[in-house]
């Protein structure tokens, strides 16, 4: 049986190719869905194929992106995090949602921006994406 106690800070959902987070209950630790308190602001990742780049919202503010290039690969040259959203994880729900993009696109990724470089370096489960030099 799952405790309270046990939800993560943030809850994923997944809906319509976008990533979205509600956050949860930090004062009981309840998940949205079972906390009677009104929930934080949605945060979502969505692919902004206009600007080639990812796009972590919080509400309705634009909070970072991930520039890439894609042809038959994706290059993630580099990573943005505005200074008002720093320290939240905010960097890695953007990278860990356009690494699973890449993955459905059955693309091969080459990190040149430092940030996804060392996320996947501490997510193994993302290796097997980087392109083979």
């Amino acid at each position: 049986m799952a405790l309270a106690r046990d939800w993560p800070a943030t809850v994923p959902y997944l809906f319509r190719n976008q990533y979205r987070w509600r956050e949860a209950d930090t004062m009981t630790g309840t998940s949205p869905a079972s906390s009677s308190a009104t929930p934080g602001p949605i945060i979502a990742v969505h692919n902004n194929t206009v600007a080639h780049r990812y796009e972590i919202t919080v509400g309705d503010e634009v909070a970072g992106y991930a520039e890439y290039v894609m042809s038959d690969r994706i290059v993630f040259p580099h990573t943005v995090i505005d200074t008002a959203f720093e320290g939240q994880g905010l960097a890695g729900q953007l990278v860990a949602a356009a690494l699973d993009d890449a993955r459905t696109l059955n693309k091969t990724v080459v990190a040149t921006c430092s940030f996804v470089a060392g996320y996947i370096e501490r997510h193994p489960h993302y290796a097997d994406l980087l392109k083979q030099r």
